[in-house]
């Protein structure tokens, strides 16, 4: 007898709890919180992209993109996105 053996892996789409600081300059460091956000593929603040400096299952860091304005961050990964934030990222 053959048996095959199959593995269910089930991706959920990530979330945005929280981003600090709420405000900053172009190339200040920005970290985002949340869920199942590995394997992220790209972030934007307002629209405008970012640089992915490193990315886990539950945190990001980036910084604030030249061009960017005031507006959501957003982020997309391989599962799944683009998620919003609830709140603006202020850009001073």
């Amino acid at each position: 007898s053959t048996y095959i053996t199959t593995y269910n892996t089930v991706s959920e789409a990530p979330t945005i709890t929280k981003f600090a600081p709420a405000k900053g300059k172009p190339g200040k460091s920005v970290t985002i919180t949340g869920t199942d956000l590995s394997g992220a593929t790209m972030v934007s603040f307002n629209g405008t992209s970012a640089v992915i400096k490193s990315d886990s299952a539950t945190k990001i860091t980036t910084k604030v993109p030249v061009g960017a304005t005031t507006g959501p961050i957003s982020v997309t990964t391989s599962t799944g996105g683009p998620v919003t934030t609830a709140t603006s990222f202020d850009v001073k």
